[in-house]
């Protein structure tokens, strides 16, 4: 993931000390709340980058593949309705996301 100015991290690092994001402790590590509002876009220069990193599956092997994936407002009719998908699933994500960002 990027960002398309460097003042962004520089904000993003002035807000969480003096407000930090919610974290939890297990195995002797922190693990923090997601973040993603990062504010309005600052230029325009740069295309976007998406990235959803957090219902990724692997999709490897002969069994069918019924487990969750993608975040619910962009799921594809088959993971919606439980049945098995395959990477026919992306394709839609990625038509949901382009009518989503154009509109």
């Amino acid at each position: 993931m990027g960002f398309e100015d460097r003042s962004v991290i520089k904000d993003f690092v002035k807000k969480q000390a003096e407000n930090p994001m919610p974290r939890k402790f297990k195995d002797g590590r922190s693990i923090y709340l997601s973040h993603n509002d990062f504010g309005p876009p600052r230029s325009f220069g740069i295309l976007p980058r998406i990235a959803d990193f957090g219902l990724a599956q692997s999709g490897n092997g002969s069994e069918p593949l019924l487990h969750p994936i993608q975040p619910p407002l962009f799921h594809a009719p088959e993971v919606l309705l439980g049945t098995s998908w395959t990477y026919s699933a992306d394709i839609w994500n990625l038509g949901a996301l382009v009518l989503f960002c154009s509109s």
